[in-house]
């Protein structure tokens, strides 16, 4: 089980590591470019807001605002990072589809 629901995230029979870039930043990086692809990372290296660098920088800062916004391929599947480092997929942002591999790959949904 996770901390987010009341379902398992089960993966090859394994739980899925918490989505959180503070207690596991590789686990969900890495998720993060399973769900949106290798070219979005690769395009990241150009942004100056709403990527992965900002949410570390933002966490790295302390702030304890709302939250900071990554987006996904193409400005859709945004992902919301809390002060605590969790990353949850807003619901509003994205299809059906992958709101279910968000949701299989273990992020909460939002």
């Amino acid at each position: 089980m996770n901390k987010f629901n009341d379902m398992p995230n089960l993966r090859g029979g394994q739980e899925n590591p918490p989505r959180n870039l503070k207690t596991h930043p590789e686990e969900t990086i890495a998720t993060l470019v399973k769900i949106e692809g290798d070219s979005w990372n690769r395009q990241q290296q150009g942004w100056d807001e709403y990527n992965i660098a900002g949410a570390l920088a933002w966490l790295e800062s302390g702030k304890k605002d709302l939250g900071y916004i990554i987006y996904g391929a193409g400005g859709m599947n945004r992902y919301r990072v809390d002060a605590t480092g969790n990353v949850a997929l807003l619901k509003y942002s994205s299809s059906s589809e992958f709101v279910k591999l968000a949701e299989q790959e273990g992020f909460k949904i939002v």
